[in-house]
């Protein structure tokens, strides 16, 4: 099983190669409401009804350097279902995936995925580029059900993610399912 927590606050360009060997501590900001620059079509688009409905993020992250790039993809599918389905809903409402899942698919062609077929713990914004899921909550803790500070996330989670415009945060561990 692989695993990787990552964290990606957005670095300036203008970087050196000297610069580039320098730790860099992010600093988090929380998602401002009505920014002038805004992702187009941002929001979550799920209606609430049980018709059949996925939802896909892709993030592609190039490095022209290495000629190498990698990206993450968060789905959610059938988010009406909030677990697996009982043959008595597949019956009714007919089969279906239910669940979140998130890939990265790095350089050379390698990939990590996690899936769950509940998707109870998966949040996202009607409005803005932020969404989260927590596939394992830490004991005792209540899943954050929107964006909140990195510091809160990681003393709520422990395999799972957030991702606005500005940050991407999380860990997730490789379930072989890809």
């Amino acid at each position: 099983m692989v695993s990787l927590k990552l964290w990606l606050p957005v670095i300036p360009s203008s970087a050196s190669k000297s610069e580039s060997k320098v730790s860099v501590n992010p600093v988090y900001v929380p998602s401002p409401p009505n920014r002038e620059l805004r992702t187009p079509h941002s929001g979550y688009h799920f209606d609430g009804t049980t018709r059949k409905f996925f939802e896909d993020w892709y993030f592609k992250v190039p490095i022209p350097e290495r000629r190498q790039s990698f990206c993450f993809v968060y789905a959610v599918e059938n988010p009406a279902f909030k677990r697996k389905l009982t043959p008595l809903e597949v019956a009714h409402y007919g089969p279906r995936f239910t669940g979140v899942g998130t890939q990265i698919l790095g350089a050379d062609d390698k990939y990590i995925g996690q899936c769950s077929e509940e998707s109870q713990n998966f949040w996202g914004s009607r409005h803005e580029l932020a969404l989260g899921n927590t596939f394992i909550a830490k004991k005792g803790m209540q899943p954050p059900s929107k964006e909140v500070p990195p510091q809160e996330f990681n003393s709520k989670v422990l395999e799972g993610f957030q991702v606005t415009p500005l940050w991407h945060q999380g860990f997730m561990r490789d379930d072989g399912r890809f």
